[in-house]
């Protein structure tokens, strides 16, 4: 028994813990290499949180507590619709911890993974969804770095929510490049960019609609753009091989999502959208509801059936969580350099498609007792030194 005291044992569910400081523990909701998540619920705001606990055996690995820790502070600075808030973050003992907004529905991934390929006007509103959240990231000079399919929860009314925020980057912070050493690769292999496979201190918000082209491809098709060969021969694809029409796969795709798509995944940085309000406009533009339209696009367009309600309920009812090239003169390019700000187009009408967070996390040890709450913690995440550990307890952020 770990003589920690911020976990204390006897929870109603088998092999789980009762609580972790003053937040009583209600059932797991998924496990990695990083630590545990629970869905806990917070008697002094009478809410439930997914709670993100960092393994104990993990709090001296400097790398692990850094993109810990950034995603606390990256998300803290992030309030909007589309991005899973960040309510408390901190330590107990030595353990540290983040309070996540909990989203009841599903990911993107199982969508997939349950329904082959998603309808157009479905994968057309997430893939929009993501691009305000990422709009609003990019006013914050912060790039996400991580933009894939499991990274992408929907709630059930609909509504898109971005999470994990820990490898996500501010272009401000000099500190924060020690996330991430010169000529190294993060990120997740079928959804990364080529100058973020190069070096990802040179990946920008142009990266992170790369990997959202990426992202919406496999939501289209119903594979990753690159779904064959090795880790290595993946990168070269990506670095190399023009991205393929996906209509070679789904040939009823209209030609405007096409055009759109394949924009988002040129190779070259200067050539693709160089913001997300760029992208927001281009996707403002597509017109799905044209006359002209071939009987099998509005086939495609209306495919929503395997995504009904009824199909929706019973995928939820057994999942518990906290998301030929068209002519080049039709691509629109530009090659001004990314700026934090824009203007914001006018908004698609949005449907109501389903998808919520499967947030990853080891197994803390069970306690005894609980600890003391967390009391105030300000040392900017630039700093060396970490005062998460040694007091009882440490708040990086609370709202």
């Amino acid at each position: 028994m770990s003589s920690d005291h911020s976990v204390t044992s006897e929870s109603s569910e088998p092999g789980l813990p009762q609580s972790f400081g003053r937040f009583r523990i209600l059932r797991l909701l998924g496990r990695g290499g990083m630590g545990m998540v629970y869905l806990a619920h917070d008697p002094k705001k009478d809410r439930q949180v997914a709670l993100k606990v960092l393994a104990s055996d993990k709090a001296n690995n400097e790398t692990l507590l850094r993109r810990f820790r950034s995603e606390a502070l990256a998300t803290r600075e992030l309030k909007h619709e589309n991005i899973v808030g960040v309510f408390e973050a901190g330590s107990i003992d030595g353990q540290f911890y983040i309070a996540l907004e909990y989203v009841d529905g599903t990911d993107v991934a199982r969508l997939i993974q349950s329904h082959d390929r998603l309808p157009v006007r479905r994968s057309l509103s997430i893939t929009r969804q993501v691009a305000l959240a990422l709009s609003v990231a990019h006013r914050r000079n912060i790039v996400h770095r991580d933009i894939k399919p499991s990274n992408l929860l929907i709630r059930a009314d609909g509504v898109v929510k971005l999470t994990d925020m820990g490898l996500a980057r501010s272009l401000d912070d000099p500190g924060a490049a020690g996330i991430t050493r010169a000529g190294t690769t993060v990120g997740t292999v079928d959804y990364i960019s080529p100058e973020q496979a190069r070096d990802s201190k040179s990946a920008d918000v142009r990266s992170d609609i790369y990997s959202l082209g990426c992202t919406w491809y496999h939501m289209l098709t119903g594979q990753a753009l690159f779904p064959d060969g090795s880790l290595t021969q993946k990168l070269r694809q990506h670095a190399a091989t023009p991205a393929p029409d996906p209509r070679r796969i789904v040939d009823n795709i209209p030609e405007d999502v096409v055009a759109v798509l394949l924009q988002m995944l040129d190779k070259s940085p200067e050539r693709r959208f160089q913001t997300p309000d760029e992208l927001l406009a281009a996707i403002a533009a597509i017109n799905l509801d044209r006359p002209e339209l071939s009987a099998g696009v509005i086939a495609a367009l209306a495919d929503d059936g395997t995504m009904g309600k009824d199909a929706l309920d019973a995928h939820l009812g057994d999942t518990d969580f906290s998301t030929s090239r068209p002519p080049r003169h039709q691509l629109r390019r530009t090659t001004e350099k990314p700026s934090p700000s824009g203007s914001s187009p006018s908004p698609l009408p949005t449907r109501s498609d389903p998808t919520a967070p499967q947030l990853v996390a080891s197994r803390p040890p069970l306690l005894d007792h609980a600890v003391a709450p967390a009391t105030p913690w300000t040392t900017p995440l630039a700093t060396k030194q970490t005062k998460w550990t040694g007091a009882s307890s440490a708040l990086l952020c609370s709202r």
